[in-house]
């Protein structure tokens, strides 16, 4: 069933997802976070990667909107019903002191170790990262050549380049997510999300600070530490 659904991911899945997909991996997310690190720091452009942590995200996505998602992009209803039969409905008890409670049906998840779970999860979260794209779009980090550098996901991790004006810009994201954590039960932690900011105002960091999310000197991206230059970066990784 999983190599099933990876026939269609393509198809559905936008650039910006790189957990999970064929024929893509850690490597570009990466690379592509300290591209956007060296020409800030040559060329003096102000920068702030934003790391969002979401709580739990395999165990709390609902499979409501899992569901919701995968017929929304057309996936045929009997393949649905075979996921939802066997990937998604499960029963559990609570044992607390040797007491264990009643039979309850779990109705969050997607079945994380389960072959089919990461396939699920980021259909599941596609519709709320194609709006997140398209919000960032006018934000996004821009290089001296006029390059702009989309938004990076692997599966719940994500490195989000933007050039914020302004804490407005700021809000509309994390508007997006509230929108998203009321129909999917997936929750932005912001305590442990981050904000690596490079030649960036004061204002602008706090800001950033205001809404939540901690400024950091260094960030992880997928194991690679990410610092404010080159340098950094590479003494932070060969320790």
């Amino acid at each position: 069933m999983r190599r099933r659904l990876n026939t269609i991911l393509t198809t559905i899945i936008g650039p910006h997802q790189h957990g999970f997909m064929l024929g893509k991996g850690i490597q570009e997310p990466s690379l592509a976070m300290l591209q956007i690190i060296q020409e800030a720091n040559v060329n003096k452009l102000p920068v702030q990667i934003l790391s969002y942590d979401i709580e739990n995200a395999f165990a709390k996505v609902s499979h409501a909107i899992i569901l919701q998602s995968l017929r929304a992009f057309g996936v045929p209803e009997i393949i649905i019903n075979f996921l939802k039969e066997y990937a998604l409905i499960g029963y559990a008890k609570v044992e607390v002191n040797g007491k264990t409670g009643f039979l309850f049906l779990i109705k969050t998840g997607s079945g994380q170790g389960d072959p089919p779970s990461a396939v699920l999860y980021i259909i599941a979260t596609e519709p709320c990262n194609r709006a997140l794209a398209k919000i960032s779009e006018r934000m996004l980090f821009q290089s001296t050549l006029g390059i702009r550098y989309g938004i990076k996901l692997y599966a719940d991790d994500s490195k989000i380049p933007l050039i914020l004006q302004d804490r407005e810009s700021l809000q509309e994201i994390h508007d997006l997510y509230e929108k998203y954590t009321k129909v999917s039960g997936l929750k932005i932690n912001y305590k442990k999300s981050s904000a690596l900011c490079i030649n960036t105002e004061a204002e602008v960091e706090g800001c950033i600070a205001e809404c939540g999310i901690p400024v950091v000197a260094e960030s992880d991206c997928l194991g690679i530490i990410l610092g404010k230059t080159m340098d950094d970066s590479y003494r932070k990784n060969v320790r």
